[in-house]
């Protein structure tokens, strides 16, 4: 909705673009928007409902905006084209590509539409207004389009250039990972041969694993506690909280390991959930590169499921 009655003065963050949509939802009219257009003080884009502010030069991004207002809220910048707002090795301006959850499937004249299911809120980044994948979930999604030499080119580049961090990259595939999702295990492959053989003994990565909840003010979990359950599968968990029915796991697994290891645990996961439990699994990667990362997304879970545990509130600004 608008902050002020002039459109115009959304249109100037919106590279010029308005959508009939804003303009009903701010109290104008089909008449009114008609009469705009009828003066040439808007122009039409050629996709329905949407309207450029006369006079605006075109832009790549005005493109971009044109296309996620005509698909909704819901859509996010993507791919080829968040790789070019990203200034990732190989991307120029170009493509119109776009993510929508399934099963929405908007067609956009001029550009691609991806669907997918699993794009979570924290690989989003409001970059001006406009929702963009960030620099770990592009990585991540690339896969999809490019090949493998040129991947890990656009990884290397960006980790030499600060635009990420492996371990925020290996959240990602992470977070993602099923068996058959189309391109990641390209990205795999990179990431085990630049893990360059390291694996951090279990011992080692609890450690660690601890000190950073430590740092952060976090009190000290239970270790090596038995997986809850109905007791139809058995085992022990690195670490839980018991009164928050948290389980914590580190993975110190190569990539290799994790594939063919994900489906004992998601059985894991999915024994202790029919209990209660929520389990937070942290990469080696992420554990030993990003230490604070993992110790915010701890504290942030354990608030949301804390009965009267203490924990202290972390700087909320965004990570790569």
């Amino acid at each position: 909705m608008f902050i002020h009655t002039d459109p115009e003065s959304k249109a100037e963050r919106q590279e010029g673009v308005l959508c009939r949509d804003q303009l009903l939802a701010a109290g104008w009219t089909d008449k009114v928007i008609h009469g705009r257009l009828k003066a040439g003080r808007w122009r039409r884009t050629g996709t329905r409902g949407v309207y450029v502010v006369a006079g605006v030069p075109a832009t790549h991004r005005q493109r971009l905006w044109i296309a996620h207002l005509a698909a909704g809220n819901h859509s996010v910048v993507s791919h080829e084209s968040a790789a070019a707002i990203l200034r990732l090795t190989g991307f120029r301006t170009g493509p119109v590509v776009l993510t929508v959850p399934h099963p929405k499937h908007p067609r956009i004249p001029g550009a691609f539409v991806h669907q997918i299911s699993d794009l979570q809120p924290r690989h989003v980044w409001d970059l001006g207004g406009l929702p963009v994948t960030t620099t770990p979930r592009t990585i991540v999604d690339l896969t999809v389009v490019c090949r493998p030499a040129q991947l890990e080119i656009v990884l290397d580049d960006a980790l030499a250039a600060r635009k990420v961090t492996e371990a925020a990259v290996a959240r990602c595939t992470f977070d993602l990972y099923r068996p058959g999702k189309r391109g990641l295990d390209r990205l795999l492959v990179i990431l085990d041969a630049r893990g360059k053989g390291y694996l951090p003994p279990m011992s080692e990565l609890e450690r660690r694993l601890l000190a950073s909840l430590q740092s952060a003010g976090i009190p000290d979990p239970v270790r090596q506690f038995p997986l809850p359950g109905r007791g139809a599968i058995t085992g022990i968990v690195d670490a839980a909280y018991i009164d928050e029915m948290l389980i914590l796991e580190a993975d110190g697994r190569s990539w290799h390991d994790r594939q063919r290891a994900f489906r004992k645990d998601r059985l894991r996961d999915n024994e202790a959930a029919r209990v209660g439990w929520q389990t937070l699994r942290f990469p080696w990667e992420e554990v030993v590169g990003d230490p604070d990362e993992v110790a915010g997304t701890v504290a942030d879970v354990l608030r949301q499921r804390g009965r009267g545990m203490s924990i202290p509130i972390r700087d909320a600004s965004p990570s790569a």
